[in-house]
């Protein structure tokens, strides 16, 4: 529902490249997407 921030998308982006993603993360990804 809201735009994702700049802040955010580089958090996860750091997120993904230090731990692998989880199930939850990869969904939250997919949903930014879509939107």
């Amino acid at each position: 529902m809201i735009p994702p921030t700049p802040q955010q998308q580089q958090q996860q982006i750091k997120q993904d490249l230090m731990v692998p993603p989880m199930p939850q993360q990869q969904q939250q990804q997919q949903q930014i997407k879509q939107e």
